[in-house]
């Protein structure tokens, strides 16, 4: 999810804003990560000051120059999960509606003037990184301007490469007679029909001479390569 959050706050044209650069990016990810598990969520993010000027009245009949700055943050939130089918057919409706809902988030938050709102969140972003109580107080009193975002498309070359955990795949880089899921497989194998939907037709497909073997290695239950019947064992004598 691409975005730009503009907060009328005051900053440092062509400065140091590393605090405000800092925390804008915290406040956005937690925002928009909320609620998500752990480590499937992040934000990374580019900030700009910038200073518009304009006449206004100050006092009484005085005009003056009045100078604005505003801190610009271009981010894109990044979530990672996975694919509901095994060919990710439906990887654009999930962007969609994972796009969807990580932009209401942020923008409910930035009408939200309570302590859950996005301003106090970035206040107290500011002062986690060290922010003196000048520019916390600065920025728990800034304004928002609207959020833009960018609309994001999955192309179907990057849909074809994301595979669900449930796909196993021959076990050729371990040298082992047997089908992972791991979510690991090499690149030359996701792009083309090496993955199959099961550890048997896996099996099948890339160990049949000793499918007994791979699903033993796989961690099939005795029950799905068993049988009732019986062979004659030549190498043990009794």
């Amino acid at each position: 999810v691409a975005g730009v959050l503009q907060v009328v706050v005051p900053c440092t044209v062509g400065g140091d804003n590393a605090v405000l650069t800092t925390a804008s990016n915290d406040a956005i990810e937690q925002v928009q990560c909320d609620g998500l598990p752990s480590g499937s969520c992040s934000t990374q993010s580019t900030s700009t000051c910038t200073s518009t000027s304009s006449r206004q009245l100050l006092s009484g009949s005085v005009r003056g120059l009045q100078t604005t700055t505003t801190f610009t943050t271009d981010f894109v939130t990044t979530i990672v999960v996975y694919c509901q089918t095994n060919d990710c057919s439906n990887a654009n409706e999930i962007v969609d509606a994972i796009s969807d809902t990580i932009q209401q988030k942020l923008t409910d938050a930035l009408e939200d003037d309570s302590s859950t709102g996005f301003i106090q969140t970035f206040a107290e972003a500011v002062e986690d990184a060290g922010g003196d109580v000048a520019l916390i107080a600065e920025v728990a009193a800034a304004t928002t301007l609207p959020p833009e975002f960018e609309t994001v498309v999955l192309p179907d070359v990057i849909a074809t490469l994301i595979l669900s955990i449930g796909d196993f795949y021959p076990d050729w880089p371990g040298g082992k007679s047997t089908c992972l899921n791991d979510g690991n497989a090499p690149l030359y194998m996701k792009r083309s029909d090496y993955i199959k939907s099961s550890l048997e037709e896996c099996c099948d497909s890339y160990f049949s001479w000793e499918k007994t073997k791979c699903l033993q290695l796989g961690g099939a239950s005795t029950a799905d390569y068993a049988s009732d019947k019986f062979y004659v064992n030549h190498n043990q004598e009794s």
